[in-house]
């Protein structure tokens, strides 16, 4: 089929070189027919090989660049890849976000999913970032207790750097007001 044969040149399935020599790794084995279900509800990104790199715009690595659309869809793009890299919205200094084999790009899980006024707790997916929940709360009176000094991150970035802001001393780190975390692991449970 067409997906099938898609997938084929990007490499998915079979070890094989992709653009400027770098390696494609299996996505993980499927039917042909889990795989037309999971395309065509764009719960599965055909990997594309990316040049990217952090917030200083260097160094430049060339990474498999995978974009889940769901949280649902993240287990199955990280099941059977080795040194894959979550990425929030690129501005983390240096390559921290930056895979060696795969990059996954966060970006897609953009939802708000809870607030509760009377708290004040959000619940949003890793890839919300910080100007979206300002835009949205700031108007109803609320406003992270720690940020740093850009807007441009997301939710998961700076989680997994735990970024600070000039009330450090006094309020912590952005991770002393996380309540509660689903965490992927690299074989895909949670």
């Amino acid at each position: 089929s067409s997906v099938r044969r898609r997938l084929d040149e990007m490499g998915v399935g079979s070890r094989s070189r992709g653009p400027k020599g770098s390696r494609i790794l299996p996505h993980h084995e499927l039917t042909e027919a889990d795989l037309r279900e999971m395309y065509l509800e764009q719960k599965l990104s055909i990997p594309q090989i990316a040049e990217l790199s952090g917030w200083g715009r260097y160094p430049v690595a060339a990474t498999n660049l995978v974009q889940p659309g769901s949280p649902d869809a993240v287990p199955a793009m990280v099941a059977g890849r080795t040194g894959a890299i979550a990425r929030g919205n690129g501005r983390a200094y240096g390559d921290a976000a930056i895979g060696e084999e795969t990059t996954v790009s966060l970006r897609g899980l953009d939802r708000m999913r809870a607030f509760d006024p009377a708290t004040g707790w959000l619940t949003v997916e890793a890839g919300v970032t910080l100007a979206e929940i300002v835009e949205a709360f700031l108007p109803r009176g609320f406003f992270p207790a720690v940020v740093p000094g850009t807007q441009f991150v997301t939710v998961g970035g700076m989680i997994a750097a735990d970024v600070h802001g000039k009330n450090h001393h006094r309020d912590g780190g952005f991770g002393d007001h996380v309540t509660e975390l689903d965490l992927l692991l690299p074989d895909g449970t949670r």
